[in-house]
């Protein structure tokens, strides 16, 4: 066994030593049964888990879904699982932004709005709002 692939299974069995579904357990075993040194250097990668091969597989499997139904044959997760791990800056790998959240001042009047009225003389339509909610376009066509 190269370096470079028992490396790649000691990376792989801290992440099995988690918590893990069946399939993480499957695409594990497939991984340990492969030596291409693109693949066990795209396991080596900081950003790359098998946990995220599987979200990436399953985002792949929605393409082909119907109805929310897909049946993709192994050798097609497999590729998947090996174009995750070979391709770098994939959108998967990619951290959640940080949001920040600011307390904003809102006048009295934004907060309890008072209703509008549009319409003609004959059959006003009475079009009510809260703060920030953004209009319709039906919102005019009456009820």
């Amino acid at each position: 066994m190269t370096p470079l692939k028992e490396r790649a299974l000691e990376k792989m069995l801290v992440e099995m030593n988690e918590s893990h579904s069946l399939v993480v357990d499957q695409i594990h075993n497939w991984l340990c049964n492969q030596d291409d040194d693109d693949l066990l250097n795209g396991i080596l990668a900081e950003d790359k888990t098998i946990t995220k091969s599987m979200t990436y597989c399953n985002a792949k499997a929605q393409e082909f879904a119907k109805d929310g139904v897909a049946m993709i044959e192994d050798a097609t997760v497999y590729g998947w699982v090996k174009e995750y791990f070979t391709t770098p800056d994939l959108e998967i790998d990619k951290p959640e932004p940080d949001y920040t959240h600011e307390k904003v001042d809102v006048p009295d009047k934004m907060r309890n709005p008072k209703p509008e009225t549009t319409g003609d003389a004959n059959e006003p339509i009475v079009i009510a709002k809260k703060a920030g909610e953004q209009l319709d376009i039906f919102d005019y066509l009456g009820k």
